[in-house]
């Protein structure tokens, strides 16, 4: 498969870069690892392309003034993986770069590019040529859904892996367009939609992550489930968080979020409010974990069954809820 023609940007600062954007079908290029396998399936064939990784002040991992931290969008997931900062005080992040696509794919793929990643689904991320004998779908800018027959909206499925380790820990992004500048939760970035993920206009460019301080007596863990141990887009994600009152060792805050089980990123809501307050216990984490399942609706797809899946995040949930708070115990 061949790359279609295109026009390529190099610009040498964030106002020029959203400038370009602004252009129509004009993309993002950081690392590439989802952008040019689509343009070679043709699913996406913008006729130009904005390099935004030779931008200074784009790829650095900094400690903020309130023991929080701040990520680059251009830092590679390696450098997130392997950085001493953020394995020293925010190691499910860490966890959850080194998960992606391994062992080459976090060399180039960057954490704002993961953020950014499109929803995927077996009959979209297809060639062109392939998709000819099939109705466009909805993500297509067609009117059906091939995976749930009768539909009204897209079903495609959000597996990015870094996404609910970092909304578990409260993350927020900062968006950057031609003379301003915003910031909002991380978890309020993501539509929901399948056809549209994100919130990201043209002229605007994903260029930080900001972390809080990691609580104190305080756990964390991402866990996931794949087909394959590399290459595999997750089957479930879990990530959850737990943090204890020093004085009576009572759950004072949680966070659960499911990855590869909805069109976004989903709270677990039910399962953090059934542990907030609480004195925990293995009972306690393991009904948590079974509550986890209310809010997820997965569909059979690519042979897994929507049973299967939810026994999974049944099972994903227990054990990293009795990790996170093992960790949380310990603190």
């Amino acid at each position: 498969m061949r790359l279609p023609r295109f026009e390529y940007f190099e610009p040498a600062t964030i106002a020029e870069a959203c400038t370009l954007l602004s252009r129509p079908e004009t993309r993002v290029l950081a690392g590439g690892t989802e952008l040019l396998v689509h343009m070679k399936q043709k699913t996406v064939t913008p006729k130009a392309l904005v390099n935004i990784k030779r931008i200074p002040g784009l790829d650095h991992i900094e400690q903020t003034d309130d023991g929080g931290l701040n990520i680059g969008a251009a830092t590679s997931l390696r450098s997130v993986a392997t950085s001493p900062l953020v394995r020293a005080r925010f190691g499910m992040p860490a966890h959850a770069a080194a998960s992606v696509g391994k062992p080459r794919i976090p060399e180039t793929a960057t954490i704002g590019g993961n953020i950014c990643l499109d929803s995927r689904c077996f009959y979209y991320n297809q060639t062109r040529l392939w998709k000819q004998s099939l109705p466009r779908c909805h993500k297509d800018g067609g009117d059906v859904c091939h995976v749930v027959k009768g539909s009204d909206h897209c079903n495609a499925l959000f597996v990015a892996d870094t996404v609910p380790a970092l909304i578990a820990l409260g993350a927020e992004v900062t968006i950057t367009a031609a003379g301003s500048e915003k910031q909002m939760p991380l978890e309020d970035y993501f539509t929901g939609d399948g056809a549209r993920v994100n919130q990201l206009r043209p002229g605007e460019v994903l260029t930080r992550v900001t972390l809080p301080a990691p609580p104190p007596h305080g756990g964390s863990i991402y866990l996931k489930y794949s087909l394959r141990e590399a290459i595999d887009f997750a089957v479930v994600g879990v990530a959850v968080t737990i943090s204890l009152e020093p004085q009576d060792g009572a759950c004072r805050d949680a966070r659960v979020v499911l990855g590869s089980v909805a069109t976004g990123p989903l709270r677990a809501t039910d399962a953090e409010a059934a542990l907030r307050g609480q004195a925990i216990d293995p009972d306690l984490l393991a009904t948590a974990a079974r509550l986890t399942v209310k809010g997820a609706h997965p569909v059979n797809h690519l042979g897994i069954s929507a049973a299967y899946k939810r026994r999974l995040i049944e099972t994903l949930s227990r054990r990293a809820l009795e990790e996170a708070w093992r960790q949380a115990a310990s603190a």
